[in-house]
Parts: structure tokens; sequence; C-alpha cells
């Protein structure tokens, strides 16, 4: 979902995921998508139910589309109605960089309707987020940056402060009750 021209759908054909479905809200991104020869169909996130069956996938992806939504909780529980399996990732709000801009009294980049955020996220709002939609935290990985500092240092910083030294989450989880 929310997966624009297909640029990452490629990624995982590339890697061998043969069945995938693209959708975006916007109807060029969809064309877009087609053009490059993926099933892709205009689907609005923040309108539920979704349109599909229980259990139609083995996986949603949620890349970049939470932070975009009024309701992202309604669509965590929507997908784990319609796959075991979720991927997703959002930026960090409370990220360094974002509280300096606004230290100085500016709107951090990420932050200004452009971007179409309208949800922020930190490491303890997503991850309740997540156990409130009955899923389970199996990967997890930090958005670092790659300037300053060593590569290790920030992987560091970010496992002790993921609130503060981490510029965006990605997140693989499974449906609790799948396991049982």
């Amino acid at each position: 979902m929310g997966g624009g021209d297909g640029t990452f759908a490629l990624q995982l054909q590339k890697r061998g995921f043969n069945k995938i479905i693209v959708t975006d809200v916007s109807p060029v991104a969809v064309e877009k998508a087609r053009a490059r020869g993926l099933e892709a169909y205009v689907l609005d996130a923040g309108q539920l139910p979704l349109p599909y069956d229980d259990k139609d996938f083995a996986t949603v992806t949620l890349i970049e589309l939470l932070e975009h939504l009024y309701d992202p909780a309604s669509l965590l529980k929507e997908c784990v109605r319609v796959a075991d399996t979720l991927v997703l990732s959002v930026p960090n709000f409370n990220y360094f960089k974002n509280r300096l801009y606004m230290l100085f009294g500016r709107v951090p980049p990420t932050s200004k309707p452009k971007n179409g955020h309208i949800y922020w996220f930190n490491y303890y709002t997503l991850h309740e987020m997540i156990r409130r939609a009955d899923l389970e935290i199996e990967l997890q990985a930090f958005i670092t940056p790659k300037r300053f500092l060593p590569k290790f240092v920030w992987r560091v910083l970010g496992r002790l402060m993921p609130n503060l030294f981490v510029a965006g989450y990605i997140i693989k989880c499974k449906n609790k009750k799948a396991q049982v």
C-alpha cells in the first residue's frame, strides 16, 4: 500500500517475490506502476474497510504511509485482517535534527504540509500502536545518519536512545493470533 510508481515493488521482484500488487491513492502513480509492468490499483488506504477478503495476502507493506493518515491504527488493524505479516516504515518525529529545527522556532522539513505528514511517530507511539493492533515485532531496523560519526556509533546511539538518534523505523511484525 502506498506503493507509488512501483519502485519498491520492482526491487521486491528482483529479489524473487512473484505476486505483487501495488496500490496507491494517486492515479498518476498507479499508471506509472502499470507502465512498469506491475499490477496496480488506485486505493485510498484511509478508506476502510479494505476491499480484500481475510488473509488475501501473505504480507502487506506500508512503506512511509502511516504518517500520512489521520487514523493509522485503524489501517494497521485492517491490515492484520488481510495478511498475517506486515512490513512498515515511518519517520521519527523526535529525531535530534527535528528537535533542533523546533528549538530554533522552525518546522522540521518532514513535518511541513507539502510532505503530507499528519501523524507524528516516535519509537514509543509506534510500538504502542503495533501492540494494540495485536501484532508482534519480529525484526526491527533503524534508519540512522551516515555523516559526522562512524556508522557503528550511530547504531549504538540508536539502540540506546531510539527516540533521539534514529531518523526512522523499519519493522516487520506478525499477527499474534496467527501464531497460536
